[in-house]
């Protein structure tokens, strides 16, 4: 909680300013739900599981939803570095959504970031297609 007062002359007139309130950070980004949103419809993600077995050298990051399709992502460990990686870039990026996968070869765009954080155990999860699915997650995750 904030009060402030000013005074401000210019010449001959005088103006006084008084605020009493909150105060918030012209900055600040609103906090995100995790979640995902897929043809305007809201899905709540409630945790993470990063596989690192794959055999095909790929990580999978399954987000789990509270009711409705997991989203599973798919990307090579390196890439989990908080950059954003596009689907031109790599071949192997895709993101499940059900029966839907968005990648390359489907002629989807896509931009996926995924940074994790191994010592405390949290990832950050973005991505879009620019048309029918957002995602967004960040939280712990557990390994398998």
């Amino acid at each position: 909680h904030y009060s402030v007062s000013a005074e401000l002359t210019f010449g001959e007139q005088t103006i006084t300013i008084y605020f009493d309130g909150e105060a918030t950070d012209a900055y600040a980004e609103p906090e995100k739900e995790n979640k995902y949103v897929y043809n305007d419809e809201d899905v709540i993600l409630t945790e993470a599981t990063i596989d690192k077995t794959s055999a095909e050298g790929l990580w999978v990051l399954a987000l789990k939803a509270e009711d409705g399709d997991d989203v599973l992502i798919y990307m090579p460990a390196d890439d989990y570095d908080g950059e954003a990686h596009g689907f031109s870039q790599n071949k192997d990026y895709k993101v499940v959504l059900g029966d839907r996968t968005f990648n390359k070869a489907n002629g989807d765009s896509g931009t996926i970031i995924v940074s994790i954080k191994e010592e405390k155990s949290t990832v950050t999860a973005e991505f879009t297609d620019y048309d029918s699915l957002e995602v967004y997650y960040k939280g712990t995750y557990s390994t398998l």
